[in-house]
């Protein structure tokens, strides 16, 4: 199934939303602000923060509710 991923701002969550318009919380980040998201040349979907200048890599295990973020980068500069 095709998923459009959207990033909620200040609240820093990152949603799935299904072509029926229904979302679910597909990641929750303890920063504010999930600025970017991207997936790379081999699908991983990865993720950037304003706070920490982080950037995550985001995995969903099955039967999990949420992803989990493993940082990839994380730098002294903001966004």
């Amino acid at each position: 199934m095709e998923l459009l991923y959207v990033a909620t701002g200040d609240k820093g969550q990152v949603y799935a939303v299904t072509p029926d318009g229904k979302g679910e919380l597909f990641y929750a980040s303890d920063e504010a602000h999930v600025r970017v998201l991207a997936f790379d040349e081999r699908e991983n979907f990865d993720c950037g923060d304003r706070a920490k200048g982080r950037v995550l890599r985001l995995t969903k295990s099955k039967g999990v509710a949420t992803a989990e973020g493993f940082v990839l980068v994380e730098t002294p500069k903001r966004e």
